[in-house]
């Protein structure tokens, strides 16, 4: 039998090692930020230090050898206007000067132009009908009967800025007014949002038809069996005789959570193990929403999710965003074939 005394120090040394390991717990608790876990950098306390250089490490910028890149020129047809700059004489001796062939310095300057609006008046003469008796008018282009005040490209400026740009009604009226020289009043910019949003309806709905609805199934039977099996087996190891410590019983329970959708990626075919392309994809939706605090109404809402579908879709085919957003507007304004977002 052991002495009052060993129970003491044996109670004693239990004690003290239940503290220190409440301890540990807690100095991991308070070490991690957003530099060495997955917590977002808002919920640093402290920020972390930032890590020194390396005397050896490399400057910022080009490096030595580094190929340089260079904007290329515009293309003759693109040029507007050309103008060439002449000498008469010496400036330095005022002593005749003889022509250099192709040594002749090239300066591209892009300017915008004073006035960059084009301003129509669209008159329909009104005309009686005696056998009638009423009274009608000539017929005016489409565009200009769904367009109205703001005709098609003007449209699709406004709905660029609204859409890839984040900017709101008042931003954009005060652009209009004080660079492009047009006043528009904020509920009026909003009509021509939702014009727009109805230029692209077909277009996104075509895409939401083309998007599979159900799980194509797998190919390989026997590979996709054994990857099924590992994974089984793999969780059944996780969540079997896990130690008692927080963190260790944290990862259980994402694995009883989530155990499922962590190797989704390796039985189903065209799903990665990352989730980058698809942050990559929501990446502008989330700034939107930060910018704008989202949507208050159902016609908020669509045009939301389809000039959204229009930005997204457009990059991941290289396709130029304001043109489709253009050619779609121009298109319903028409009452001409809209755009795809199917292909280019």
């Amino acid at each position: 039998m052991t002495s009052k005394k060993e129970q003491f120090y044996i109670q004693r040394i239990t004690e003290l090692e239940k503290q220190v390991a409440e301890l540990i717990d807690k100095v991991a608790k308070l070490s991690k930020n957003s530099s060495n876990s997955s917590k977002p950098p808002s919920s640093d306390i402290v920020k972390p230090p930032r890590k020194k250089k390396n005397n050896g490490s490399r400057n910022i910028g080009g490096q030595p050898g580094h190929t340089k890149h260079e904007r290329p020129p515009f293309a003759t047809e693109e040029i507007d206007e050309f103008q060439t700059h002449t000498l008469d004489r010496c400036p330095d001796c005022g002593g005749k000067l003889k022509d250099v062939e192709n040594t002749a310095r090239v300066v591209q300057q892009v300017e915008v132009v004073k006035k960059p609006t084009h301003i129509e008046q669209h008159t329909s003469l009104c005309y009686w009908c005696e056998h009638c008796r009423k009274f009608h008018y000539a017929p005016m282009p489409a565009h200009v009967e769904k367009g109205q005040l703001i005709g098609p490209r003007l449209t699709a400026v406004i709905a660029y800025m609204k859409g890839t740009c984040h900017c709101s009604f008042s931003t954009i009226r005060k652009f209009l007014r004080d660079v492009v020289g047009v006043t528009i009043s904020r509920g009026q910019l909003s009509k021509l949002v939702q014009k727009a949003s109805a230029a692209f309806e077909q277009a996104y709905n075509e895409l939401l038809e083309y998007l599979p609805h159900k799980a194509e199934e797998l190919t390989g039977d026997s590979f996709a069996k054994a990857m099924d099996e590992s994974r089984k087996t793999f969780l059944d190891i996780a969540l079997s005789n896990v130690p008692q410590s927080r963190q260790a019983q944290n990862l259980a329970n994402r694995f009883r959570k989530h155990g499922e959708a962590y190797f989704r990626f390796i039985t189903t075919p065209g799903i990665d193990p990352t989730n980058s392309l698809a942050e990559q994809a929501i990446r502008f939706v989330v700034i939107d929403r930060y910018i704008t605090q989202g949507t208050r109404s159902e016609n908020g809402r669509l045009w939301s999710e389809r000039i959204w579908t229009v930005l997204a879709t457009c990059t991941s085919q290289g396709r130029n965003t304001f043109d489709f957003i253009c050619q779609s507007i121009q298109a319903h304004f028409s009452d001409q074939p809209l755009p795809s977002l199917l292909g280019p």
